[in-house]
């Protein structure tokens, strides 16, 4: 895990202190997702902060929000534009979990006898990496392959383990 459970405890408390828990229960309740699994995409994106990120060369954001929706969608790009990320993050919690739960039904659909543990791992190589890359990954015995630190899906399961814990 490429933090420690103390830096998860503190965002932890900081999650539930600024009503952001909320959103990601609510969110990870209506698509059928773990909150653990929605917090620990926070915590690996952003240590579970609202902001924009991953940054263009001509400094330029490539993504917004504590789970780093990419520019590609259009509520991202509308977001950063108008500086609605800023007050309101439940759209872009959202549609985080909208295409995490598209990952998730991915996953089991195209490998079918996996279980819902490596599907839970193909779907968050695929929220970072596309399920391209995902699947690529798979194919050659490591889905974390083409994800960010060639440890995506590890590094967030890892820390969903602790987090159930923690959310309890």
């Amino acid at each position: 895990m490429n933090c420690t459970r103390q830096d998860l405890e503190t965002q932890v408390a900081r999650v539930r202190a600024n009503g952001t828990l909320a959103l990601y229960q609510r969110a990870a309740e209506a698509h059928g997702l773990p909150v653990a699994l929605v917090v620990a995409i926070a915590s690996r994106e952003t240590n579970c902060q609202n902001e924009l990120g991953d940054y263009d060369s001509d400094d330029s954001p490539r993504a917004v929000g504590s789970m780093q929706l990419d520019v590609q969608h259009q509520l991202a790009r509308q977001a950063i534009a108008d500086g609605s990320w800023r007050d309101n993050q439940w759209p872009i919690i959202d549609a985080c979990c909208a295409i995490l739960a598209a990952g998730a039904a991915w996953a089991r659909a195209t490998w079918p006898t996996y279980t819902e543990r490596q599907w839970l791992k193909l779907c968050c190589d695929a929220y970072n990496g596309g399920e391209g890359g995902a699947a690529a990954g798979a194919r050659h015995g490591n889905a974390d392959l083409y994800t960010t630190g060639h440890d995506y899906g590890s590094d967030v399961l890892e820390r969903m383990d602790v987090l159930e814990g923690l959310l309890t």
